[in-house]
């Protein structure tokens, strides 16, 4: 089922003769491959289990087959991380797809997770007081395909996340620079700080439901009406909430329970590593 993702790992690991001595030096005296250990992540990823249940599971289904111990699953993501495998194999991924597919017009949002056992990056907000959350930033295509991501506190501004993200983007070269481009978000990212770091980046134009403030004036109110291109654009807005939806359906995203954001925003580079292959 993974096969494609577990490849794509591989080739980053042997791109580095660094990385292939760490994750390949003790090949011959281990009991378990690489292969299987990445397909165990990944089913972690998708049934949102702890490593311990999966663990369990894994020997319900087969108590014939010895399969490792669930430490060996935790610290071989660990690994994974401390040499940014994951990340490495989506900038990797998305550079190799924008090549293939040119777009002009992207789509900016956020959505919460609810936080049960994280300790940093989380934060109350309006939306869900009850629960401290996590808010996952994302940056897609007309495809829906995640381009750029971040997660930050649930209390955390959508504009002042989005500005890091932007930036990134251009650095990062994976969107032809172009002033005909478009970057289309809600009314909370109608700020004048980001309209002028896509025009200092030469990113493209800002197209958003205006954040009219409470405001009475019916001649200000006016000015802030939008011309019938802008509103066509913004109906299109479905093709992010779309992407976040995708996203959320793998049970490891949809609540965090990793106690430390590094681990679990990988785990949102692995679901969209998923979402690129489906497209390259």
């Amino acid at each position: 089922m993974f096969d494609n993702i577990i490849n794509e790992i591989l080739i980053t690991i042997n791109s580095n003769e660094y990385l292939k001595k760490i994750f390949y030096n003790k090949t011959n005296n281990r009991k378990y491959n690489i292969e299987l250990l990445i397909n165990c992540i990944l089913y972690i990823l998708k049934m949102g289990l702890t490593y311990r249940a999966f663990n369990i599971l894994l020997n319900f289904i087969d108590n014939n087959i010895k399969f490792p111990y669930y430490t060996t699953f935790y610290k071989f993501y660990m690994k994974l991380l401390k040499y940014d495998i994951i990340k490495l194999t989506y900038i990797r991924l998305v550079k190799k797809y924008k090549s293939k597919n040119i777009s002009n017009k992207y789509f900016m949002d956020t959505t919460l997770i609810v936080n049960k056992l994280g300790i940093d990056k989380i934060g109350f907000n309006v939306q869900l007081l009850k629960h401290k959350t996590t808010k996952l930033s994302i940056i897609c295509d007309n495809k829906g395909i995640p381009l750029n991501i971040d997660i930050c506190k649930g209390s955390t501004n959508d504009s002042k996340i989005i500005i890091n993200q932007l930036i990134q983007l251009s650095k990062d070269k994976i969107i032809k620079l172009n002033n005909k481009n478009f970057f289309i978000g809600d009314a909370g990212y109608d700020s004048n700080n980001i309209r002028l770091i896509l025009k200092e980046n030469n990113l493209g134009k800002l197209i958003t439901n205006k954040n009219k403030r409470n405001c009475k004036n019916k001649e200000l109110l006016n000015k802030l009406n939008l011309s019938k291109y802008e509103k066509k654009q913004l109906k299109t807005r479905f093709i992010i909430e779309h992407t976040n939806n995708r996203i959320k359906q793998f049970k490891r995203i949809n609540i965090r329970y990793d106690k430390y954001s590094n681990m679990f925003i990988n785990f949102i580079y692995l679901s969209s590593i998923i979402l690129l292959l489906d497209k390259i």
